[in-house]
């Protein structure tokens, strides 16, 4: 079926507005992608439930049914094909990714299988890639959670004459299974380098931000139609943002002007300075404000800087504040909100966050939570191992 504009005809469109919106109603439905689920459970209990999402990040199932170990056929419509999320309620709630095409696609679901992910069988091979990847880090990991499990052991019978380097085993082994994630992800990826699903489960991993350059360079490996893929660009964009915030890297320019119109000029960086990213409408930033005037009076006379980059839309509640929590320090602000360059380029998509750079805006230390900001100042204030006070 044909779904662009020539359907309507010259007849229609003499038609009142409420047909022709009728008629639009059923066209743009007709186009959805349908999709036919045959299902086959096993191991469910009497009452469990079956929700399928669209998306990962989906609030609105577009498919909520009772699951029995017998097999079952859904039918539901799609608006494209893609990697959607199943939650499924059946001893304890269990939520992960499944793929979702037009036409038939067979599943199998094991509530009991000795892996994780409970799909032992797709008939797609984007469904069935799922699939390997679960099964190839469950093997991954398993020798690291058996050394793990070893070192906590050793830890929790521990001495004190012993405990010492029984925790920095343990630590060793915890850091390593963090880090295996990419080892994983790198190892699917030369497996099946055409498939989209290395993009997702890259979007997953809990340390993306500090594997970002090795994440960068195995997305340069892949092939030209994964990485110029909508999930491809804005993933390369994301890495690449993050690692210009990175220890060590040039600090972006600050995008917006002082409540007096002035643009920012790196003329006013000091031996250190502390950029606080903050929104006048934020309770923590507000709260930290209070912390921060104390330090600022503390240090602003050592060579230190303080430099506010607010994230606000509204000039009045942003220059409010300034004044209410008698913030001396220099301000600055774009006032496009989320639209902001300081979005992205000089932090994260949260507020509060802070980071120090040197005189020349070179990047100390980032993240930085207003607890440990005075530990921060007086490392980088120290003079350096050898100098001649």
């Amino acid at each position: 079926m044909n779904c662009g504009i020539d359907l309507i005809t010259p007849n229609m469109k003499s038609a009142s507005p409420l047909i022709l919106l009728l008629f639009l109603s059923v066209l743009l439905t007709s186009c959805d992608k349908k999709a036919v689920i045959k299902v086959k459970g096993t191991g469910f209990d009497y009452n469990a439930v079956i929700s399928i999402f669209p998306t990962v990040n989906s609030s609105k199932p577009i498919l909520v049914k009772s699951l029995k170990s017998e097999k079952q056929e859904y039918s539901l419509r799609l608006e494209k094909s893609g990697y959607g999320r199943v939650e499924l309620n059946s001893n304890g709630n269990r939520s992960f990714w499944i793929y979702l095409g037009e036409g038939v696609q067979e599943i199998n679901f094991d509530i009991k299988t000795r892996f994780d992910y409970p799909v032992t069988y797709s008939s797609s091979s984007e469904g069935q890639e799922i699939i390997n990847f679960y099964h190839l880090e469950a093997k991954a990991l398993q020798a690291v959670k058996d050394s793990l499990q070893l070192a906590k052991e050793t830890l929790n019978k521990s001495t004190s004459e012993t405990v010492v380097a029984a925790a920095n085993n343990y630590n060793h082994w915890v850091e390593l299974k963090d880090k295996q994630h990419y080892n994983i992800v790198k190892d699917f990826s030369q497996k099946y380098p055409n498939s989209l699903f290395t993009l997702i489960v890259i979007q997953d991993d809990n340390l993306l931000a500090q594997n970002g350059k090795d994440y960068l360079q195995l997305i340069s490996r892949l092939p030209e139609e994964v990485r110029d893929s909508f999930v491809g660009k804005q993933l390369i964009a994301q890495l690449s943002e993050s690692l210009g915030r990175e220890i060590g890297s040039k600090m972006a320019v600050v995008s917006g002007t002082d409540p007096q119109g002035n643009a920012f000029d790196a003329k006013i960086l000091k031996k250190v300075n502390l950029f606080i990213c903050w929104v006048s409408y934020d309770d923590t930033s507000r709260e930290n404000n209070e912390a921060l005037v104390a330090l600022y009076k503390q240090y602003k006379d050592r060579d230190v800087e303080f430099i506010g980059v607010s994230l606000d839309k509204h000039k009045a509640w942003w220059t409010t504040v300034i004044k209410d929590d008698k913030l001396t320090w220099p301000q600055y602000s774009d006032l496009l909100h989320a639209k902001s360059p300081n979005f992205g380029r000089l932090c994260p998509q949260r507020l509060p966050y802070m980071f120090l750079t040197d005189k020349e805006g070179n990047i100390l230390s980032q993240d930085l939570g207003v607890k440990n900001v005075e530990l921060d100042l007086e490392t980088y204030l120290a003079p350096k191992s050898g100098s001649i006070l």
